[in-house]
């Protein structure tokens, strides 16, 4: 019989692990499709799964933030261009 053992974060070593509060672990997973198990009255997030959505969460809202700063850039540029044109006489 072959069984494998995998790494899970619970809450006494989620600050640990994760740096982050039982709490916030469980809301992080269920809004971002990371299993919760049970066994008896303890709950288990696998870490591999936690660490792949925070990642991707991290990834995602790099590239939201990098949209956002280019969005700005292009205002500033169009604005100093508007200026520039209107002080031409």
């Amino acid at each position: 019989m072959t069984h494998t053992t995998e790494a899970t974060v619970t809450c006494t070593n989620c600050q640990l692990v994760v740096g982050m509060s039982w709490r916030w672990v469980l809301k992080f997973a269920r809004e971002h499709d990371v299993p919760i198990w049970r066994i008896g009255r303890k709950q288990l997030v696998p870490a591999r799964a936690l660490f792949a959505a925070i990642e991707a969460a991290s990834n995602a809202q790099t590239d939201k933030q990098t949209d956002a700063e280019r969005d700005a850039a292009r205002r500033r540029a169009f604005e100093l261009a508007l200026a520039a044109e209107k002080r031409k006489p």
